[in-house]
């Protein structure tokens, strides 16, 4: 067998050893913590895929959006609605506003920016509940650990077992810093998440005042 497979082979048997052994040590709290730290990180790919998305299609879709407006104040109404389902994010807002504009259209633009809003925000509250619930869960853990460090130095000699019971105190604390480390993994994307939010909530709520004035100049009201 090639060197380089017994490296590969060695390192890979020492990282699942070492995870074995982390697991281990932290007791069973470990496990809801592994789980917290897995559902994090599959949040934040999943949202970082969306608003990668969304930028990337709103930077390429600039010109039909101003295509879009230039056909508002041409007063084709119908024409502008077509265009902006397909010219990205700010496109299809202002589409999705133009169609319900019978109630109004500064209304229609208020309820077709909190459904694109509302996409953008799902499941950060997800990420905002691992947040606190990562720390909680470790501290869960180290008042657990300390607990049994504690019984075992009232049912056991004091001198035999300082070792064990010191030990036993340090691999509860373990749970502790794990649950720490959780939650920041999870804390820095989340604020930049909700950066992102009121971003687009600022260019949704610009794009509709733009779309206002061109209806305005194009002479388009409720159909």
């Amino acid at each position: 067998m090639p060197i380089e497979h017994l490296i590969l082979a060695s390192s890979s048997t020492s990282a699942a050893s070492a995870f074995s052994s982390l697991m281990t040590r932290g007791g069973v709290v470990m496990w809801p913590l592994l789980f917290c730290s897995l559902l994090a990180g599959a949040v934040v790919f999943e949202r970082l895929w969306v608003f990668l998305s969304c930028a990337l299609s709103e930077s390429r879709s600039r010109q039909k959006v101003e295509a879009l407006y230039a056909e508002l104040i041409a007063g084709r109404v119908e024409a502008a609605i077509a265009l902006g389902q397909q010219a990205g994010p700010i496109g299809a807002f202002l589409s999705l506003g133009l169609q319900h504009r019978e109630c109004g259209l500064t209304q229609g633009l208020e309820e077709a920016g909190q459904q694109m809003l509302e996409r953008l925000r799902r499941r950060l509250s997800v990420l905002d509940t691992l947040v606190t619930l990562s720390p909680m869960l470790g501290i869960l853990g180290t008042v657990t650990g300390i607990i049994g460090s504690f019984h075992l130095l009232g049912a056991s000699d004091v001198g035999a077992d300082a070792l064990a019971v010191s030990n036993g105190i340090a691999e509860a604390l373990l749970t502790t810093a794990v649950g720490l480390v959780v939650s920041m993994i999870a804390l820095v994307p989340f604020n930049m998440f909700k950066a992102q939010v009121m971003q687009w909530a600022r260019k949704l709520e610009q794009a509709g005042r733009h779309c206002e004035l061109a209806c305005a100049k194009g002479h388009i009201g409720a159909p």
